[in-house]
């Protein structure tokens, strides 16, 4: 015998039907989402300017891993940050972003939160050792 509980409870999970409640509530949630991660989005981006600015186009960070790479490209390195704001941003604007229940809105909540403040430390400490290492500031 097969049992079809875990498939059933997922459809219906995914066929669920929310209340406005629900609804007004997860919009809400998506547009605190949207506000945090632009303005990290802006704030990363000037980041990256200010080291962009201030430190040789040849920079590398400092790497000692495989392959015997010399470091990371000033570029790539603070190109991530930016990257990873922009697809969360693209992910919140589709239609179905709002539909969520209680649980999924304090996790959306905590999520974006932690997410915005682990995304802006990376990328501050990432340009603060691009500076050191570009001699734009001593250590």
């Amino acid at each position: 015998m097969v049992d079809n509980s875990s498939a059933e409870s997922a459809q219906s999970d995914s066929a669920r039907s929310y209340t406005q409640e629900d609804l007004q509530a997860g919009a809400r949630v998506v547009r605190f989402a949207l506000w945090c991660v632009s303005i990290a989005l802006i704030a990363v981006l000037i980041m990256a300017v200010y080291t962009f600015l201030n430190v040789p186009w040849e920079t590398r960070l400092d790497y000692s891993g495989r392959y015997g790479r010399d470091g990371l490209p000033m570029q790539v390195v603070l190109m991530a940050a930016p990257v990873m704001f922009c697809i969360m941003l693209w992910q919140m604007r589709k239609p179905s972003a709002g539909r969520m229940g209680k649980s999924s809105r304090v996790i959306g909540i905590f999520g974006t939160i932690a997410f915005v403040i682990f995304g802006l430390w990376g990328q501050w400490y990432l340009a603060h050792e691009l500076l050191v290492a570009g001699g734009a500031l001593s250590s």
